[in-house]
């Protein structure tokens, strides 16, 4: 049955695209999600916050540890990495500084994850 000789109006009918299919192994990732949700969410947000800090402390470090072995003895690597923390640091320093770019601009200055949250 093509879409020419479908009428315009019908009432839906269950199983319509044959019976359904369960996968066990979609049903096992599902099952541990669950869990993993059901623990995270039994978890005090204080350590909640205590382990995001380690986390993102971890990561700056690593951060640290990239820019030591980088080579900042060349000029050009340092403007490099001074541009790049100082466009990083803008939305923290001046919270309104993205107010006149275009709007087109905003979504992409502006979207969750691209810097930080005043």
């Amino acid at each position: 049955m093509g879409l020419r000789s479908a009428p315009v109006v019908a009432l839906p009918t269950p199983f319509s695209f044959g019976a359904p299919e369960f996968q066990p192994a979609a049903i096992l990732s599902l099952c541990l999600v669950m869990l993993v949700l059901m623990t995270e969410s039994s978890v005090p947000m204080p350590v909640l916050g205590g382990a995001g800090i380690v986390l993102f402390g971890s990561i700056a470090v690593s951060g640290i540890r990239t820019l030591s072995e980088a080579g900042l003895d060349d000029s050009s690597h340092i403007i490099l990495v001074a541009v790049s923390l100082g466009a990083g640091i803008i939305p923290l320093a001046a919270p309104t500084f993205y107010a006149g770019f275009p709007a087109w601009a905003q979504t992409a200055v502006r979207a969750p994850g691209s810097a930080p949250e005043p």
